[in-house]
């Protein structure tokens, strides 16, 4: 089985997003280049969100591998092995057997997974994923926003939420505490380091994920 990724049909790395949460909350370290990673591995095939990262072709993939059916609910959870990885697929098209799709990677945290979901490999490269929203006239962010890359900077090792502090009503019950809240930001954009897009070379690309 070969991966390929969408702009160079050679590249045998996948494209996976780390995302802010699982860097923030200690479930993954901060993707390092040369460092050896392990993430439980999900796939989203394109289609099945409406936005996100993996509506970018930076973002996305295109990969050859097999379907196992976990289930026969309408909406199937499904194991796709490739090469050098597992990845846990949710979908409500019926996938069998070999397959080819296009979507994007996603680490996730491993007790929502299957456990064979996984992939280990070497960090090629990894650059920032940066979310911009801006805010509906009543202040609230329901746009999906854009995202964008750029390269890590040297030292980076934690990611900005783009929140501010907000001190609580006069009127309620924490004020006066010096209790701060942390709140998307009232006036400009949102601006959030959302992950980071990690390109990961299997360690054995030459075999299906186990």
């Amino acid at each position: 089985m070969k991966t390929l990724s969408i702009g160079n049909s050679k590249d045998m790395a996948l494209r996976i997003v780390v995302p802010e949460d699982l860097i923030m909350d200690g479930q993954c370290a901060f993707p390092v280049v040369g460092d050896v990673a392990e993430y439980a591995l999900r796939f989203y095939p394109r289609g099945d969100t409406d936005t996100g990262p993996g509506d970018l072709p930076d973002f996305g993939s295109d990969v050859t591998g097999e379907i196992e059916n976990l289930d026969d609910r309408p909406v199937r959870s499904m194991l796709f092995r490739g090469a050098g990885f597992t990845a846990f697929v949710k979908s409500a098209d019926e996938l069998r057997g070999p397959v080819h799709l296009r979507g994007y990677f996603e680490a996730d945290f491993a007790a929502l997974l299957p456990e064979s979901a996984r992939v280990t490999g070497s960090i090629r490269r990894r650059q920032l994923i940066t979310h911009t929203r801006h805010a509906d006239p009543d202040g609230r962010y329901r746009c999906a926003g854009t995202y964008t890359l750029s390269e890590v900077p040297d030292g980076k090792a934690g990611l900005r939420t783009g929140l501010v502090p907000a001190p609580p009503p006069v009127s309620g019950p924490f004020a006066g505490t010096g209790w701060v809240e942390m709140v998307a930001p009232r006036d400009g954009p949102w601006i959030r380091e959302s992950g980071i897009l990690v390109e990961l070379d299997p360690l054995n690309p030459d075999s299906a994920g186990a």
